[in-house]
């Protein structure tokens, strides 16, 4: 089994796809932004990964309900959103590095947003049971590497069912566990063979 990601085979016989995660480490800063995907590259990664998100759709306003301003969930979300402005300034900056732009959306409005600068969708594992999130996705026709965390071979298996019946091919599921850093003895790698041989899927690693 293999998906093709900007002609980069994936999968059976190829080597190891290194996907680094940014997220929202750019701490809300473009020029941090940029100089990471630059570092990525020189670090040898096929792609990276950063987050799109808005605060107002992802978390509880609780800016009012906390006594310290630091404690809100919601600020430091505020301050970490990815403006989808930088979007072609991302897309440029990884092309000129070598390294293809990789985006999370954690909405249906921020996958129209991101899908123009993608070759493929990184699905978190928290969007993995938001079946209409999938189908919009899906909806695209790209390759989606779906990450599963903390959800049942049930949940996963539903989402699979979602993706596959929109007429996606490419599909990778990654063995995740939502312990970050993971300790080597919760790890549990062999949970990579059972998500590919069980869902006859490429599958990988997310830590």
């Amino acid at each position: 089994m293999q998906v093709t990601i900007v002609e980069r085979p994936v999968g059976d016989n190829a080597s190891p796809y290194i996907i680094a995660e940014v997220g929202s480490n750019h701490d809300g800063e473009k020029e941090t932004a940029l100089q990471l995907i630059n570092e990525c590259a020189s670090a040898g990664a096929n792609a990276v990964k950063f987050q799109r998100f808005t605060a107002e759709t992802i978390v509880v306003d609780d800016r009012e309900a906390v006594a310290n301003p630091d404690d809100s969930l919601y600020q430091a979300f505020l301050e970490n959103e990815l403006p989808a402005e930088w979007l072609p300034d991302l897309r440029a900056a990884a092309d000129d590095a070598g390294i293809e732009l990789l985006l999370t959306p954690f909405s249906v409005e921020s996958t129209a947003e991101i899908a123009e600068y993608v070759p493929a969708f990184k699905i978190a594992s928290a969007s993995l049971s938001h079946h209409k999130l999938l189908r919009r996705v899906a909806g695209y026709g790209k390759p989606i590497i779906l990450s599963t965390g903390m959800h049942s071979g049930a949940e996963i298996a539903e989402a699979v069912d979602v993706i596959t019946s929109a007429g996606v091919d490419g599909l990778i599921l990654l063995h995740c566990v939502s312990d970050y850093p993971t300790d080597i003895d919760d790890a549990n790698v062999r949970a990579v063979a059972t998500l590919r041989d069980r869902f006859e899927v490429i599958s990988g690693y997310s830590d």
